[in-house]
């Protein structure tokens, strides 16, 4: 029994804090690093892809997947208590791979303008630095979408629905839409699951 518990711990912390980039097309750096397939990120850093390159990133831990877009940044907090992850600019499909309830009050990311609670779902978010925007498409599950500035601004989104924070959309959260199958899948389209 012992050495039962002992491999479990041993699995779990092999597991904690790691994000794995599963897949990789074009140019991706962490830092200054040019990454590859497979590799293994266990610091904090930014993650950047460049023109015309995608990254998809597991993080086994909190049981998601991250598909990074082109001309995006990444900001990963991996060895903090509370994980953090923020789109700093560009674009990132999030795909949940877990509903377990402990998990999810630990997975979130959040923008310059909104945070993202998320509960066992899949959406593309889409941060603009230069306007201090945040859109958010929903493709499935639930998000609790949170205004950064203040956090009584907030709107559980649900499948097929649109919000979007600052700029052109304005200093609250504004009126959350639902769109019609063809548009979500024109959305899907622009960062499929799979690369």
């Amino acid at each position: 029994m012992k050495t039962i518990i002992i491999l479990a711990l041993l699995v779990t912390n092999a597991m904690a804090n790691l994000a794995i980039i599963e897949q990789l097309r074009g140019e991706v750096y962490l830092g200054t690093t040019k990454l590859k397939e497979k590799a293994r990120i266990k610091q904090s850093g930014v993650l950047k892809s460049g023109n015309g390159s995608f990254a998809k990133i597991r993080i086994p831990h909190m049981s998601s997947t991250i598909v990074l877009g082109p001309n995006s940044k990444l900001e990963l907090k991996l060895n903090q208590k509370n994980d953090q992850l923020t789109l700093t600019d560009g674009l990132a499909r999030w795909i949940s791979n877990s509903t377990k309830p402990a998990l999810k009050a630990k997975r979130s990311i959040s923008t310059e303008s909104a945070v993202m609670g998320v509960r066992g779902t899949d959406f593309l978010l889409v941060a603009n630095s230069l306007l201090k925007e945040t859109e958010i498409v929903m493709f499935e599950g639930l998000v609790d979408f949170k205004n950064r500035a203040d956090s009584s601004d907030a709107r559980l989104l649900k499948e097929n629905q649109w919000g979007g924070l600052g700029g052109r959309f304005g200093g609250e959260i504004g009126k959350v839409l639902t769109l019609p199958p063809h548009i979500i899948d024109a959305f899907k389209s622009k960062l499929p699951k799979d690369l």
